[in-house]
């Protein structure tokens, strides 16, 4: 993702010049900026602080790397739908673990330790 030219402060300056009444044309030509940034910018950010906007970046980047963790865990487990081998019961499967003939302990064993 290409990095912005703007600081969170300038961002945040330029959505309280269009809460004050500036009129969005003269903003976004001002700012060099497009209508549809300008408007981005505005659903994203108004109200927050510069402070809060960057941590709202942070926490938008950790939870794209955790969801990256995620999806390259689902690939190496092997199976279709992402499911561990330790659930022996697949999500399409609604029964109660008791319904199945499973107890507790036969839940959680790994699936190369109950052999």
């Amino acid at each position: 993702m290409k990095a912005s030219k703007f600081t969170y402060a300038q961002k945040a300056f330029i959505i309280k010049r269009g809460e004050e009444g500036t009129t969005a044309a003269e903003i976004f030509r001002k700012a060099g900026i497009s209508l549809a940034t300008y408007f981005n910018w505005k659903k994203k950010y108004a109200g927050i602080l510069p402070t809060d906007m960057k941590r709202l970046r942070e926490l938008e980047d950790e939870n794209s790397r955790l969801k990256k963790i995620v999806a390259d865990y689902r690939d190496d487990s092997g199976l279709p739908d992402g499911r561990h081998r330790l659930d022996p019961t697949g999500p399409e499967d609604e029964r109660a673990p008791e319904e199945l003939g499973l107890d507790d302990i036969q839940r959680y064993v790994p699936a190369d330790r109950g052999r």
